[in-house]
């Protein structure tokens, strides 16, 4: 006889509160940059939601037969934390692509060209510091090469944030360049 085979179910519930998590989360951080029009209530508003929805997605996915995310594996300590600190560099990463292209035009007498070779920069480091990292994981841990590499991430971005003017060039690129080995680093750890 044909195996009965079940229909999947979809997680209604969890996409739901997961879409409201996420788009009240964006609004919150939106409406942080108009507190001086709007005052802080549009923020804690969004804020409010945001809570709800998350607690609504934990419930939902905790009850779900066939959740979106299984919150199970987020009781494995280091699976949490190595996926937080991911998100976490990975955001400051992005941070840097979504800042530093407005920023360069602004500097004076810096011609497109250049700019985008200094954009470049922070790859070239991430290039070069991944297969040094690869080799590196063997001698040292793999977890102080993470944390090395997140660490340089982090001090190249609060670098980059001291550039004030076209005189700071020299140091935007140092500052790039670090940020970029970091990330090298912690992707291949």
């Amino acid at each position: 006889p044909p195996k009965r085979t079940e229909k999947p179910s979809y997680d209604i519930a969890g996409s739901i509160t997961l879409i409201l998590a996420m788009s009240s989360f964006l609004m919150t951080l939106n409406q942080l940059q108009r507190l001086d029009e709007q005052g802080v209530l549009p923020v804690l508003g969004f804020a409010l939601v945001f809570a709800l929805s998350v607690t609504g997605f934990i419930r939902a996915e905790s009850r779900a037969r066939e959740p979106i995310l299984k919150l199970a594996v987020f009781r494995d300590l280091d699976f949490t934390i190595v996926n937080l600190t991911s998100c976490l560099v990975y955001l400051a990463t992005f941070s840097v692509m979504l800042v530093i292209p407005f920023l360069l035009p602004r500097l004076p007498g810096l011609p497109v060209s250049i700019a985008g070779l200094v954009l470049a920069v922070g790859f070239v480091g991430a290039s070069l510091a991944a297969p040094i990292g690869g080799r590196l994981i063997g001698p040292f841990r793999a977890n102080w090469i993470c944390f090395g590499g997140a660490a340089m991430t982090g001090l190249g971005i609060l670098a980059i944030g001291q550039v004030t003017g076209a005189e700071d060039l020299p140091w935007m690129i140092g500052a790039l360049l670090l940020q970029g080995i970091g990330t090298g680093l912690f992707q291949v750890s």
